[in-house]
This record gives C-alpha cells, structure tokens and sequence, in this order.
C-alpha cells in the first residue's frame, strides 16, 4: 500500500509504503511526482518503508522504470526503514537516480531524514 503523508509540500513527496505493492496507487504517485516536476523542474522525495517483507519483481521493475525516466529530477530522496536489505535495496536504486542524492536513514533517525530532504 502506498500512503500520502503529510509532510508532503510543494517540491517534497513525503510517502510511506507498507504491506503489498498496488500497482494503481504507483501510478497515482507518479501523476502527483509528475505534476511537482512540471511545475518546479524537480522533486525531493521522503519514504517510509514500513511492514514489508520484501519487494516483488514487478515492483522493483516499475521503480526501475521510474526512476530511468524521472532520476535526473528527482535532487533528494530519503528514504527510513528499519531493514538491511532495505539498505541495500536503496543504494541499489540509488544508481540509477543520476542527479539525486539517496540516503537511507533508520527509523530512529526520521526527523533527520525528513529535514534532509527538504534540503536542510
């Protein structure tokens, strides 16, 4: 499942994920991540992975697929999770966001990881 958070602002996504992958709630994600970066040029991301129990195939190709056509917009992501292959799923996707920084940050750490992302 896919969540709208809050801390969502003008050029920050703020989202959380958690359970299983939908795939219409990723193409609502993509329409509102779509419309920032018409509108700004950019996007900083925030994610929450929480309650998962891993990422299935057709997932990480969506996210894949994303982020070849929108990581030279997307400047920050963070994303919290409280797993090591969470970790490593994210300097994995990491490569493939060609001008943002991802940091991966522990639950512990979220207002961190939150003022990260806005830029600070």
């Amino acid at each position: 499942m896919l969540e709208i958070l809050d801390d969502t602002t003008a050029d920050l996504v703020a989202f959380r994920v958690s359970g299983k992958h939908i795939h219409d709630e990723s193409h609502k994600l993509a329409g509102m991540i779509d419309a920032r970066i018409a509108k700004y040029g950019h996007v900083d991301c925030f994610v929450e992975i929480t309650d998962t129990h891993g990422v299935s195939l057709s997932a990480l190709a969506e996210g894949l697929d994303f982020d070849m056509k929108h990581g030279h917009q997307i400047r920050r992501c963070a994303v919290v999770g409280s797993h090591a292959w969470e970790r490593w799923l994210v300097e994995i996707l990491g490569l493939f966001f060609r001008n943002a920084e991802v940091r991966f940050f522990l639950e512990s750490d979220r207002a961190a990881a939150l003022e990260w992302a806005h830029g600070s």
